[in-house]
């Protein structure tokens, strides 16, 4: 049938184009339509046919550049490596720490924690102080900036802890918290922290929740600032693994493939290589699964969606930690498995490293302390020169 409806159009566009030459020099005196150039012709049966041959089944559905999209940032120009430095209530350090940050390991991005809880305690009153200043100091000292919306204050969240996700009741609050940290001027979004990793979706991580707030999310941040980039959740390694996740939010919402410009990822492996099988059995992060997400966005006709790993790192000291001397070896192996992915043609992103320093003001915790680039005192780790190096060269 669509054969048939094809061969008479060309028909028709073949006759349009003698007749109206005809036309013309019959009656030179009579204003007609000018003939249709034969080039022109040609270029529109062209345009007919392959509008009427019939997609494969499954073939996946090819998207417009996002570049054609003005509300579509180029998250695959955006590149390079960074840090995230422990920010704290004292807005008067922030200048001075993002300086360092800068002079000492010469990356490119940081990364700002910031829970929704400590910005909006009360319903409309929002304190967004200390992501404006840290977002100015890192916009001084030539860093870009990833701000995490994440977490929900208790009238969001049933009156429950700070990491539960908002009822559904809230999720249109929660796309606002997000739309108002992009007006701050944070240069990336990222749509909530480990998602499928119950110590940061304090409830049971479930995709179909998860989707609509992404979807609710990204659309306020495009209508208040179209050019900042949005991630998704960054996922890590938990036995609800990844790239299963990552699927189920594909099924869960039909809009949830066009509601990012990056998917983010944290390919933790402690205490492992990280180019190794993943802890009890998990498939590797690094060299598993984003080749497996990558091909799920193919899949979707997002075949250029860029990775970026927005958290990974190892510590020195407490549970699943190493030496330092293996630290900086494991960080070095981190960036040739990244190198080895983009050699595979899958685009990566921005990879942001866990922590900048440790921390002495918790040094009596278990392991968090302690992933730092540099000691409490600010003396080098071995690592620090390795992500000096790596930041060199982007």
């Amino acid at each position: 049938m669509a054969l048939g409806f094809t061969a008479g159009l060309l028909s028709a566009v073949l006759r349009s184009g003698l007749n109206s030459a005809s036309s013309v020099s019959s009656d030179a005196s009579m204003t007609h339509a000018p003939p249709i150039p034969l080039c022109c012709r040609v270029a529109l049966v062209l345009l007919i046919v392959v509008a009427a041959v019939p997609r494969a089944k499954g073939q996946a559905v090819r998207r417009a550049d996002p570049g054609s999209d003005p509300h579509r940032s180029d998250a695959r120009a955006a590149n390079g490596v960074g840090v995230q430095p422990r920010f704290g209530s004292d807005l008067t350090r922030y200048d001075a720490m993002l300086g360092k940050v800068s002079d000492k390991l010469g990356v490119s991005w940081v990364r700002m924690y910031w829970n929704w809880a400590w910005v909006e305690a009360e319903p409309g009153r929002r304190y967004l102080k200390p992501v404006e200043v840290a977002v100015s100091a890192a916009h001084r000292h030539g860093l870009k900036i990833i701000v995490l919306a994440t977490g929900a204050p208790p009238w969001a969240n049933g009156r429950k802890g700070q990491d539960f996700p908002p009822t559904d009741a809230h999720v249109a609050d929660y796309a606002a918290y997000a739309a108002a940290l992009a007006q701050a001027g944070a240069d990336a979004i990222e749509v909530w922290n480990e998602p499928n990793n119950r110590a940061f979706w304090a409830s049971k991580p479930d995709p179909a929740r998860l989707a609509p707030m992404q979807v609710a999310a990204y659309r306020a941040i495009k209508a208040a600032r179209p050019k900042a980039i949005v991630l998704t959740g960054g996922l890590t390694q938990v036995f609800d693994d990844p790239q299963t996740f990552f699927a189920r939010l594909l099924a869960a919402d039909p809009k949830f493939i066009d509601s990012f410009d990056a998917v983010a990822l944290h390919p933790y492996n402690e205490p492992s290589d990280p180019l190794q099988p993943g802890p009890s059995g998990m498939k590797n992060i690094l060299t598993v699964q984003t080749p497996a997400i990558h091909r799920l966005l193919a899949g979707r006709g997002r075949v250029d969606v860029p990775i970026w790993f927005t958290e990974y790192g190892i510590a020195t000291h407490g549970h699943c930690s190493v030496d330092e001397p293996t630290q900086a070896t494991y960080l070095r192996h981190f960036f040739e498995g990244v190198a080895g992915l983009r050699a595979r043609g899958i685009p990566i992103g921005v990879s942001i490293i866990y922590a900048f320093q440790d921390d002495a003001a918790y040094l009596g915790a278990d392991d968090q302390p302690f992933f730092g680039m540099l000691h409490a005192d600010g003396t080098e780790k071995p690592a620090a020169a390795v992500l000096r190096d790596q930041a060199a060269r982007r």
